[in-house]
């Protein structure tokens, strides 16, 4: 199985309104609006990236440019189709597509302390904890990956 991405559009917004709302049971994702998401879209700070696969789209991703140049933020995944791996093998596409295709250097994201699938996944993937910080009650671990040297 191959994992395409692909920068989200406009006609996306219903995809992408109905895969996070399949999600609101979810204590992990915060979910917007479809106003919010076209918002998200059409801000040159952010990247919206369509997850597909086998001609179908799986899921998508949220990134955000940092002002350094040189990081980015890892900000949301969301995946229809569980227990598939397909969010694993969307992570690694992604964390290739940062680094050669866009040349960052960081990656980073935050993830809700009692998320220990989350975390699992992230430190398998080769993220590593850099931090613990309070957010609305609950703790978020702050991770970071940073690009190997000599990697385009």
């Amino acid at each position: 199985m191959t994992i395409q991405l692909k920068k989200a559009i406009k006609t996306d917004i219903d995809f992408i309104t109905s895969a996070e709302k399949a999600e609101v049971e979810d204590a992990y994702i915060l979910a917007w609006t479809a106003k919010q998401h076209l918002a998200g879209i059409l801000d040159e700070n952010l990247l919206y990236l369509m997850i597909r696969t086998e001609g179908r789209t799986v899921g998508f991703f949220i990134l955000a440019y940092e002002p350094d140049g040189t990081s980015m933020e890892f900000k949301r995944i969301v995946i229809t189709k569980k227990g598939q791996g397909l969010g694993q093998m969307a992570i690694r596409a992604m964390i290739d597509f940062v680094f050669s295709n866009l040349g960052k250097n960081r990656l980073w994201l935050d993830v809700y302390e009692d998320n220990h699938r989350a975390q699992h996944i992230y430190e398998k993937l080769g993220f590593t904890f850099q931090k613990r910080e309070p957010f609305e009650g609950r703790f978020l671990k702050i991770y970071q990956l940073i690009k190997p040297p000599g990697e385009n």
